[in-house]
Formats: structure tokens, C-alpha cells, sequence
């Protein structure tokens, strides 16, 4: 919705693990914001997630570029093809999730 800017996502897996690199720019003033990580087995349950801001979001200014590593430990029975990733933001102190231009409260992530 204009507030921040997801400019790229970096996605590595090793046996069980998967980590997300994203990068962000803040396009407003500081607000109330974390980020998550969702990923879902092939039935929709939730098998993974991360959730949270590597900074204090007071800090974060306008214009300012924010690198978040998110690793999620996937169940060692899960292959990692199968699993969806998900991610979003939100406001941590009220709970509802930011929407994307296209009106969305998520964006699946490609592997």
C-alpha cells in the first residue's frame, strides 16, 4: 500500500532449513511494522514461520533500505518442494496485515 517497497528476496535451502533474504525501503514515516514468513504444507497447515523486525521499526526513516534474514527449520518428513512459502507485512500492536497494490494481504514466494 505504498508504506514500504519489497525490492528483492534471496531464497537458499539447505536439508531442513530455508532462509529468506529480503530487502525493503521504507517509503513513509516510521510506523508500527513486522514482517512474516509463512511456510505451508500441501494440505495449508502452517509447518514453519517467522515472524518480527531485525531493527527497532522508530529507526526506520524514510528512504531507508532494511536486509532481513529470515530461516524457517522445515520438519525433516516435509520435502522443501512441496512447501508453500508465504510472506506479508503487518502491524505488530493492532494485527492487521498490510495489503499489496493488488489487494492482496500476502505474496507467495517463488522457489
Amino acid at each position: 500500500d505504498g508504506r514500504v517497497l519489497l525490492q528483492q528476496v534471496e531464497i537458499e535451502s539447505s536439508s531442513s532449513n530455508v532462509t529468506v533474504v529480503t530487502h525493503w525501503q521504507q517509503m513513509a514515516g516510521p510506523q508500527p511494522v513486522n514482517i512474516f514468513i509463512h511456510a505451508t504444507a500441501p494440505d495449508g497447515q502452517l509447518v514453519a514461520q517467522w515472524d518480527g523486525l531485525g531493527a527497532k521499526w522508530q529507526g526506520w526513516l524514510n528512504g531507508d533500505t532494511l536486509i532481513q534474514v529470515h530461516t524457517l527449520t522445515l520438519p525433516d518428513d516435509l520435502p522443501l518442494e512441496s512447501v508453500q512459502l508465504g510472506m506479508g507485512v503487518y502491524d505488530p500492536e493492532t494485527g492487521p496485515r498490510w495489503l499489496t497494490t493488488e489487494g492482496l494481504d500476502q505474496i507467495q514466494l517463488q522457489k
